[in-house]
Parts: C-alpha cells; structure tokens; sequence
C-alpha cells in the first residue's frame, strides 16, 4: 500500500478593513496568525459597507496577487447590533458578484481596541503603567478607555503607533479567549 501526503493549495486572504489603523493592525495580527503576506484594502467610507466598492478597491491588488482567493471583511460593531447581519449581506453579495472564490466576514467587538484591552499585561507592557482595562465585551468604545488610560499615564494614544505596538504584544490566546470576535478573525483566516 502506498500514501501520498497532499497539500491543499494554499488560501491567501485579502483583508477588508475600515481604516488606516485597521489595516496596519489587522496586517500584523494576521501575520501573527500565522499568515506570511495576506493583502489588505481599506474599505471606502468608515461604517459603509458596499460590496461594489469592496470589488472595485480589491481588483487592482486581486489582478497584481492571483494567489489571493478569499476575501475577509471586517468591520467594528460599534456598538451596533445590526453590523454584524451588513457584514454577512456584503459577504453574500461579494460571493455572487465573484470577486473571489471565497468570502467571510468577522465583525470585531466593538473595535479593534476591544481585542487590545483583553490583554492587561500587554497593556501594561506597552503603556510603562499598570492599569485595569475593562471587559471587553461589555465596552462599548475601548478605543476612548485606551485613550484615557494613556492620558493618565502622561501619554498620548495613537491608533496607528500604540495600536501597532499592541497588535505585536497581545497575546493571541488571551484575547481569543476573552473577545470572541477575536477567535473569529483567526478562525476566518484558516
């Protein structure tokens, strides 16, 4: 008898992000993750989610990376219930315009920073200072608590400088385990 080990060809995601924080956040996250390149596009208006303007931002970078074959769109809750079924309309609605092969979404509670403060020691790390983030679930904008956190330590919070220093300490399990929308993302990734 003979085995032959076969590989699956490879998924390379394209991630569809809300901004320019998000976008450096979210690359470094999945790299994390375990992804070596996954492209990445900002979607047009922040809270918009248009699947013609999704198509239109991805098919310059899906004509120059054919190895791209899922679209991943994530987008913040903020703190509105009703993001996560525009998430999964948009996704449908990719999947029948044929953008790509595949589609998912994850919308992140109930911002990006929401993954940051389920991690305390990385917090702690990154802002010099202890301090007591809150439930992530249960905040609805972390990114003002992370704000004043980094005020009261005699700093500024910048979504891009500090949230890049977060997306690099954050544990991954710790934050899968207390924000689910978290285990989402890396979920998706597979």
């Amino acid at each position: 008898m003979v085995f032959r080990s076969y590989r699956w060809p490879a998924v390379t995601t394209l991630l569809a992000v809300e901004g320019e924080s998000d976008e450096a956040c979210f690359k470094v996250l999945a790299v994390r993750c375990g992804y070596e390149e996954p492209g990445v596009i900002v979607l047009g208006k922040q809270g918009v989610l248009n699947p013609r303007e999704i198509a239109e931002t991805a098919r310059p970078l899906l004509s120059k990376r054919s190895d791209i074959t899922k679209v991943l769109v994530l987008v913040d809750q903020d703190c509105n219930p009703g993001r996560a079924l525009q998430a999964q309309q948009t996704a449908e609605q990719l999947l029948q315009m044929r953008v790509v092969r595949e589609v998912a979404w994850c919308v992140v509670q109930h911002e990006l920073e929401g993954w940051f403060i389920a991690d305390s020691h990385a917090i702690n790390a990154v802002l010099k200072a202890t301090t007591h983030p809150p439930d992530p679930q249960v905040t609805c904008k972390p990114s003002e608590w992370l704000k004043q956190a980094f005020r009261r330590a005699g700093r500024r919070y910048n979504k891009i400088i500090e949230g890049l220093s977060l997306a690099k300490e954050i544990e991954l399990d710790v934050v899968a385990a207390r924000n689910p929308s978290f285990a989402c993302f890396r979920n998706a990734l597979l």
